[in-house]
Protein backbone atom coordinates (compact mmCIF):
# COMPACT_ATOMS: atom_id res chain seq x y z
CA UNK A 1 0.00 0.00 0.00
CA UNK A 2 1.26 3.47 -0.89
CA UNK A 3 0.38 6.73 0.83
CA UNK A 4 1.05 10.29 -0.28
CA UNK A 5 1.44 12.74 2.60
CA UNK A 6 0.91 16.31 1.40
CA UNK A 7 2.36 19.10 3.51
CA UNK A 8 0.11 22.15 3.65
CA UNK A 9 2.75 24.07 5.64
CA UNK A 10 4.06 27.36 4.26
CA UNK A 11 7.23 27.04 6.34
CA UNK A 12 9.42 23.94 6.05
CA UNK A 13 10.26 24.12 9.76
CA UNK A 14 6.57 23.52 10.57
CA UNK A 15 6.77 20.13 8.86
CA UNK A 16 8.67 18.72 11.85
CA UNK A 17 5.56 19.29 13.96
CA UNK A 18 2.72 18.67 11.52
CA UNK A 19 4.01 16.39 8.75
CA UNK A 20 6.74 14.16 10.16
CA UNK A 21 4.40 12.53 12.72
CA UNK A 22 1.89 11.64 9.96
CA UNK A 23 4.67 10.11 7.87
CA UNK A 24 5.82 8.08 10.88
CA UNK A 25 2.29 6.86 11.70
CA UNK A 26 1.60 5.89 8.07
CA UNK A 27 4.87 3.95 7.87
CA UNK A 28 4.13 2.23 11.17
CA UNK A 29 0.74 1.28 9.70
CA UNK A 30 2.48 -0.54 6.84
CA UNK A 31 2.34 2.07 4.10
CA UNK A 32 5.15 3.05 1.76
CA UNK A 33 5.12 6.83 2.09
CA UNK A 34 6.02 9.64 -0.27
CA UNK A 35 6.01 13.30 0.80
CA UNK A 36 4.62 16.06 -1.40
CA UNK A 37 3.92 19.75 -0.85
CA UNK A 38 0.84 21.80 -1.62
CA UNK A 39 1.23 23.58 -4.93
CA UNK A 40 3.62 20.90 -6.24
CA UNK A 41 1.36 17.82 -6.24
CA UNK A 42 -1.11 17.66 -9.13
CA UNK A 43 -2.40 14.08 -8.75
CA UNK A 44 -2.04 10.94 -6.67
CA UNK A 45 -2.09 8.27 -9.36
CA UNK A 46 -0.56 5.07 -8.04
CA UNK A 47 -1.37 5.88 -4.40
CA UNK A 48 -3.90 4.13 -2.22
CA UNK A 49 -4.22 6.92 0.33
CA UNK A 50 -3.58 10.65 0.66
CA UNK A 51 -2.96 12.37 3.99
CA UNK A 52 -3.21 16.17 4.20
CA UNK A 53 -1.26 17.73 7.06
CA UNK A 54 -2.17 20.44 9.50
CA UNK A 55 -0.31 23.74 9.72
CA UNK A 56 0.81 26.29 12.28
CA UNK A 57 -1.96 28.31 13.93
CA UNK A 58 -1.44 31.43 11.78
CA UNK A 59 -0.60 29.59 8.53
CA UNK A 60 -3.45 29.93 6.03
CA UNK A 61 -1.31 29.86 2.87
CA UNK A 62 -2.91 26.57 1.82
CA UNK A 63 -6.15 28.46 1.16
CA UNK A 64 -4.42 30.22 -1.74
CA UNK A 65 -3.52 26.79 -3.18
CA UNK A 66 -7.03 25.28 -3.26
CA UNK A 67 -7.01 25.15 -7.06
CA UNK A 68 -3.98 22.86 -7.00
CA UNK A 69 -5.87 20.40 -4.79
CA UNK A 70 -9.18 20.22 -6.70
CA UNK A 71 -8.24 16.75 -8.02
CA UNK A 72 -8.78 15.42 -4.48
CA UNK A 73 -12.53 15.90 -4.87
CA UNK A 74 -12.63 12.92 -7.24
CA UNK A 75 -9.70 10.91 -5.88
CA UNK A 76 -10.96 7.30 -5.78
CA UNK A 77 -8.67 6.26 -2.95
CA UNK A 78 -8.64 7.04 0.71
CA UNK A 79 -8.09 10.55 2.13
CA UNK A 80 -7.41 11.76 5.66
CA UNK A 81 -7.21 15.50 6.22
CA UNK A 82 -5.87 16.72 9.57
CA UNK A 83 -6.81 20.23 10.77
CA UNK A 84 -5.99 22.42 7.73
CA UNK A 85 -6.27 19.19 5.74
CA UNK A 86 -9.82 18.70 6.98
CA UNK A 87 -10.57 22.30 6.05
CA UNK A 88 -9.30 21.67 2.50
CA UNK A 89 -11.32 18.47 2.20
CA UNK A 90 -14.45 20.21 3.48
CA UNK A 91 -14.04 23.22 1.18
CA UNK A 92 -13.65 20.88 -1.80
CA UNK A 93 -17.00 19.34 -0.88
CA UNK A 94 -18.96 22.56 -0.51
CA UNK A 95 -18.42 23.49 3.14
CA UNK A 96 -17.44 26.91 4.41
CA UNK A 97 -14.97 28.03 7.06
CA UNK A 98 -15.93 30.06 10.11
CA UNK A 99 -13.98 31.49 13.04
CA UNK A 100 -13.74 28.96 15.86
CA UNK A 101 -10.57 29.00 17.92
CA UNK A 102 -9.78 25.97 20.05
CA UNK A 103 -6.36 25.46 21.61
CA UNK A 104 -5.53 22.63 23.97
CA UNK A 105 -7.29 19.51 25.14
CA UNK A 106 -10.96 19.22 24.26
CA UNK A 107 -13.55 16.47 24.52
CA UNK A 108 -15.10 14.94 21.42
CA UNK A 109 -18.56 13.37 21.43
CA UNK A 110 -19.12 10.97 18.56
CA UNK A 111 -22.35 10.32 16.72
CA UNK A 112 -24.10 7.03 17.46
CA UNK A 113 -23.32 5.51 14.04
CA UNK A 114 -19.67 6.57 14.22
CA UNK A 115 -16.90 3.96 14.59
CA UNK A 116 -15.20 6.34 17.07
CA UNK A 117 -15.33 5.98 20.85
CA UNK A 118 -18.42 7.65 22.36
CA UNK A 119 -16.24 10.29 24.07
CA UNK A 120 -12.53 10.95 23.90
CA UNK A 121 -10.01 13.72 24.56
CA UNK A 122 -8.00 15.29 21.75
CA UNK A 123 -5.52 18.10 21.22
CA UNK A 124 -7.05 20.99 19.24
CA UNK A 125 -5.05 23.79 17.61
CA UNK A 126 -7.14 25.73 15.11
CA UNK A 127 -8.70 29.11 14.42
CA UNK A 128 -11.19 28.01 11.76
CA UNK A 129 -13.79 25.25 11.64
CA UNK A 130 -16.11 23.95 8.91
CA UNK A 131 -19.86 23.79 8.42
CA UNK A 132 -22.24 22.79 5.69
CA UNK A 133 -21.34 21.08 2.47
CA UNK A 134 -21.62 17.41 1.63
CA UNK A 135 -20.18 16.12 4.89
CA UNK A 136 -21.32 13.61 7.48
CA UNK A 137 -20.30 14.71 10.99
CA UNK A 138 -18.93 11.76 12.97
CA UNK A 139 -17.77 13.67 16.05
CA UNK A 140 -17.92 17.16 17.54
CA UNK A 141 -16.56 19.27 20.36
CA UNK A 142 -18.87 21.66 22.19
CA UNK A 143 -18.03 24.30 19.56
CA UNK A 144 -17.71 22.60 16.16
CA UNK A 145 -17.46 19.47 14.02
CA UNK A 146 -14.18 17.68 14.70
CA UNK A 147 -14.47 14.50 12.60
CA UNK A 148 -16.19 14.37 9.21
CA UNK A 149 -16.64 11.94 6.34
CA UNK A 150 -17.58 12.57 2.73
CA UNK A 151 -20.60 10.29 2.12
CA UNK A 152 -19.99 7.54 -0.40
CA UNK A 153 -16.21 8.01 -0.25
CA UNK A 154 -13.42 6.97 2.09
CA UNK A 155 -12.52 10.64 2.65
CA UNK A 156 -12.22 11.64 6.32
CA UNK A 157 -11.26 14.81 8.14
CA UNK A 158 -10.10 15.41 11.71
CA UNK A 159 -9.98 19.04 12.81
CA UNK A 160 -8.01 18.17 15.93
CA UNK A 161 -4.42 16.89 15.77
CA UNK A 162 -4.53 13.10 16.25
CA UNK A 163 -0.79 12.88 15.65
CA UNK A 164 -0.23 14.65 19.01
CA UNK A 165 -2.29 12.61 21.50
CA UNK A 166 -4.30 10.08 19.47
CA UNK A 167 -2.01 8.44 16.88
CA UNK A 168 -3.99 5.22 17.31
CA UNK A 169 -6.93 6.95 15.58
CA UNK A 170 -4.79 7.57 12.48
CA UNK A 171 -3.47 3.99 12.60
CA UNK A 172 -6.98 2.60 13.01
CA UNK A 173 -8.26 4.71 10.14
CA UNK A 174 -5.36 3.69 7.91
CA UNK A 175 -5.98 0.07 8.88
CA UNK A 176 -9.62 0.51 7.96
CA UNK A 177 -8.57 2.06 4.68
CA UNK A 178 -6.35 -0.83 3.59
Amino acid sequence: MKALVISLCSELLSEMEFVTPLVRIARHSGYLVQLGRVGEVTHARGFDAVLLSGTALQDFGYLDQMGTLSWLRDFPGKVLGVCAGMQVLALLHGAELFDCEEIGMTEIHSESASPLPERFEVYALHRKAVRGGKLEVLGSSARCAQVVKVPGMEHFGMLFHPEVRNPELVSALLGRLK
